[in-house]
């Protein structure tokens, strides 16, 4: 039997970030490295700059793209480019999509 739990949702603030085409991207597995760079480019608060952040020649294990989307994350929720909600909740989520045309 499924369990459906409320959580408290993470969301743009479209009021510090703007338009919400400049924030939203496809999924991080489809992009390709010339689309990163666009992405990355388009708007600081892009969501592959957490998603798919780029290497560096001086990442380690404590020093990297995954660590580095952490301190975004946590930076953008203290400076309310995200925002969470105050309470948990249910949220209804419906996508249509067309496969192969």
């Amino acid at each position: 039997m499924p369990r459906i739990k409320p959580f408290r949702a993470v969301y743009y603030n479209e009021k510090k970030t703007g338009d919400l085409k400049k924030v939203v991207s496809p999924p991080y597995d489809i992009i390709s490295a010339e689309e990163q760079t666009f992405l990355h480019n388009f708007s600081p608060y892009n969501f592959t700059h957490i998603d798919l952040g780029k290497d560096r020649p001086s990442d380690d294990r404590s020093d990297n793209k995954y660590a580095r989307a952490k301190e975004l994350f946590e930076d953008w929720l203290r400076k309310g480019i995200l925002t969470q909600d105050e309470e948990p909740c249910i949220y209804f989520y419906r996508q249509e999509y067309t496969l192969h045309g």
